[in-house]
C-alpha cells in the first residue's frame, strides 16, 4: 500500500509534467507568431499541439489510472516522434540552408 507521502509526491510530480509541457506548448505557439520565425510557423504549431497533446494524455492517464508506466512512454515517444517528423515535412530545415 502506497503511503500518504508517496501519493503527494507523485500528485506534484504529475502537476509539474503537466504544466512544463503546457509551458513548452505556449513557447512553441509564442514563437510560431514571430515574425522573426515565420518561415516556421507551421513547424512550431505543430511542436505546440504535439505539447498540448502529451499534457492531455499525461493528465488523464494519471488521473483515471488506466495506463501502465510502459504504455504511457510508448505514448509519448510515439507523440514526440510524430511532431518531429511532421515538422521536419512540413518545413525542413536542411532544404532552406
Amino acid at each position: 500500500m502506497k503511503s500518504i507521502h508517496h501519493e503527494k509526491s507523485s500528485i506534484v510530480r504529475s502537476k509539474i509534467v503537466v504544466i512544463t509541457l503546457l509551458g513548452l506548448s505556449t513557447v512553441a505557439s509564442y514563437l510560431a507568431t514571430m515574425e522573426k520565425f515565420h518561415r516556421y510557423a507551421a513547424s512550431f504549431s505543430i511542436i505546440a499541439l504535439v505539447f498540448m497533446t502529451l499534457a492531455l494524455t499525461y493528465a488523464v492517464a494519471k488521473i483515471s489510472h488506466i495506463m501502465s508506466r510502459t504504455k504511457l512512454y510508448i505514448i509519448v515517444a510515439a507523440a514526440v516522434l510524430a511532431g518531429i517528423l511532421a515538422s521536419f515535412l512540413v518545413s525542413p530545415p536542411l532544404s532552406r540552408i
